[in-house]
């Protein structure tokens, strides 16, 4: 089913067609991270 847009079409296939993994390695950090944004918090 095509629609007007195409972002609203269902995707099947696994592979993304933008993939970093393609251009650069994965780094040693964790899976799960939290970033915080407010600087009352990130001064100290």
């Amino acid at each position: 089913m095509k629609k007007e847009f195409p972002i609203l079409e269902y995707d099947p296939s696994p592979n993304a067609v933008i993939d970093p993994d393609k251009v650069i390695s994965r780094l040693d950090i964790p899976e799960n991270v939290v970033i915080c944004f407010f600087n009352d918090v990130t001064l100290y």
